[in-house]
């Protein structure tokens, strides 16, 4: 706290009084009251107002001082912002899979159930189900069927209608005989003989 402000008031004569509001004793007496109080009271008013404005200014300063460190919160703040915003700018530029395209991203591939392909979505958390579906049909490039698989496990090959896999009780293949009706290398059946069917066979390794 400051020094009490010391002011210093000359004392004015009952002459220079009674210069002022004449030869009236009470007058003179009035008059030297009045100065003696304002010689006491405006010392401790000074005083106070010193008080007053050094407290202001404290509050003043320490406003400036908690100012000062919301700003740096502030700066702080917004330099996290700004490397999130570079981290998340690098991340989508990252080729990935998603199961959904969306305008927020620009490098992601959506994944996509093929023919005879099912997707099931437990959700987030939770697992993402690939299965074949009981009618499924795998095809070549040119889209014929090459295998298709069903629900009583049925086979085709280069687009012939699947069946079930063959029994004894299976219609017979066309014979022919060429010499007599004993079976040899030259007989074919349905215009195939045992030969070309072997070969076949182990052409798709069917046999070894």
């Amino acid at each position: 706290m400051a020094d009490p402000v010391v002011v210093a008031t000359q004392k004015l004569t009952r002459e220079q009084i009674a210069a002022m509001v004449g030869k009236n004793p009470r007058a003179i007496k009035l008059w030297e009251n009045l100065l003696g109080d304002v010689s006491k009271a405006l010392p401790v008013a000074i005083d106070a107002n010193q008080i007053a404005t050094e407290a202001a200014q404290a509050t003043a300063d320490a406003a400036t001082l908690d100012a000062a460190a919301a700003q740096s919160t502030a700066d702080g703040a917004q330099a996290d912002a700004t490397s999130a915003l570079n981290e998340l700018t690098t991340f989508s530029a990252i080729p990935f899979l998603t199961l959904a395209t969306s305008s927020s991203l620009s490098s992601e591939r959506t994944l996509t159930a093929g023919d005879g392909i099912t997707f099931v979505d437990a959700g987030a958390g939770g697992a993402l189900t690939v299965s074949l579906t009981p009618d499924a049909v795998l095809k070549d490039s040119l889209g014929n069927t090459v295998v298709q698989v069903a629900a009583t496990s049925k086979l085709g090959l280069f687009n012939a209608t699947p069946i079930a896999q063959p029994t004894t009780a299976v219609a017979a293949a066309t014979f022919v005989a060429n010499a007599g009706t004993a079976v040899n290398d030259a007989s074919t059946f349905d215009g195939y003989t045992l030969k070309q069917v072997i070969k076949a066979l182990r052409l798709f390794g069917i046999l070894a």
